[in-house]
């Protein structure tokens, strides 16, 4: 397919971080201007096997529970989707992933991406099936003014 790059081979999208200081995976910060914690993976990310979706996992949470200490509970979270690639094999996977760090952390939650691509689907069917919206928009102002909103617009509990 022309213009689209490849997806590096595993061992280029490995972090070589000493333990303790992450992954490498992502990036979560508090924006004070925007009133949201962006998590971004400027690296890109690819998750295809229960390894690599587990070590997200530590890492997103790990970087989650740093905010959450810091602003005293919940916050609303915008997810930058550019560069991340689900395969279909993992995908039951990250929604519940993806779940529990929204319960655990969200306030409001949403996610974006500028460059639309299957991922987007993807990640629609697993928050589906996880009972909650996806919550996906094309911009990222759209993303931050949706997870402002609060939680009714974001996550649905669990019955």
């Amino acid at each position: 397919m022309a213009g689209r790059a490849s997806i590096p081979p595993p061992t280029s999208r490995r972090s070589t971080a000493a333990p303790g200081q992450g992954q490498g995976l992502l990036q979560v910060t508090w924006d004070d201007a925007a009133g949201v914690a962006f998590v971004l993976h400027p690296q890109g990310l690819v998750l295809e096997t229960l390894e690599e979706v587990t070590l997200w996992r530590d890492e997103v949470y790990a970087k989650l529970e740093q905010i959450e200490r810091a602003r005293g509970g919940r916050f609303p979270i915008v997810v930058c989707l550019d560069g991340v690639t689900i395969r279909p094999n993992v995908v039951a996977e990250y929604g519940v992933v993806a779940r529990g760090y929204g319960e655990r952390f969200a306030s409001g939650l949403a996610r974006y991406s500028r460059r639309p691509n299957g991922v987007g689907q993807m990640v629609t069917v697993a928050a589906l099936k996880e009972g909650f919206r996806a919550n996906l928009f094309t911009s990222r102002s759209e993303a931050i003014a949706h997870a402002l909103l609060g939680h009714e617009s974001s996550i649905k509990p669990r019955p």
